[in-house]
């Protein structure tokens, strides 16, 4: 009866055996880029099919990443030095002072608005023993200097009085200010570059062409240094 058997199905064993056979090997000697995205099922590739460390930045659609795929926490400072992350990508009001580490930003600061005269101080300047102040910077950086007073004025025996600001006993540009003969609030700023270590800022007053008269008092005298390290 078996030997019947086969006999009846030996074509069928045989077109079996060559199938199993041959689509062993054809699995096995898949050639170089036979396999497409279209021969791929929906999901079929998971996180544990790819290679760790295989994946970079020019395999990522642009945009495709969200803020919603980042885990909270994972990015460091060292994430976003240098220019891999810039201000578009951030959303505005999301950062604070917690989360910038130390030396990540840029050093440096920018203040606009005009004075009323502008220019260098006049160096020597007639008067230049108006109350110094001595600040600090424990790195080379910029400071903003800033000299007000609540009441100031100054006459000259001709030509104009004018004011600036002197660091270190070397004019600061754009720092001159024109005083009135009259009392009236007074006030004068810039950004300058700093070295390490300690500097005195003062206030000189210059006539320029006679020499300073009356006037002169001032009140309410106040300085204001803010050193940006770079």
């Amino acid at each position: 009866m078996i030997l019947n058997h086969l006999r009846r199905n030996v074509v069928a064993y045989l077109a079996l055996t060559v199938a199993l056979s041959t689509g062993t090997a054809y699995a096995a000697g898949l050639a170089n880029g036979s396999v497409t995205n279209k021969k791929l099922a929906k999901n079929a590739v998971t996180s544990s099919k790819i290679k760790k460390k295989s994946v970079s930045a020019s395999d990522l659609k642009t945009n495709a990443v969200t803020s919603g795929k980042v885990k909270n926490g994972s990015l460091s400072g060292s994430d976003l030095a240098g220019s891999s992350v810039t201000g578009s990508q951030v959303k505005n009001g999301s950062l604070t002072e917690a989360d910038l580490e130390a030396g990540l930003l840029a050093g440096g600061v920018e203040i606009s608005g005009g004075l009323e005269a502008g220019g260098t101080p006049a160096l020597p300047p007639d008067i230049d023993n108006i109350t110094p102040h001595v600040f600090g910077a424990t790195a080379p950086g910029v400071a903003y200097v800033r000299w007000f007073v609540n009441r100031a004025h100054r006459q000259c025996t001709a030509g104009t009085a004018y004011a600036g600001l002197y660091l270190d006993g070397v004019p600061i540009p754009g720092t001159q200010v024109l005083m009135s003969p009259t009392a009236i609030a007074l006030e004068t700023a810039a950004m300058v570059p700093v070295t390490t270590g300690n500097h005195t800022v003062k206030a000189g007053v210059d006539c320029s062409t006679g020499d300073p008269t009356g006037g002169g008092d001032t009140f309410a005298e106040v300085w204001t240094v803010i050193v940006v390290p770079d």
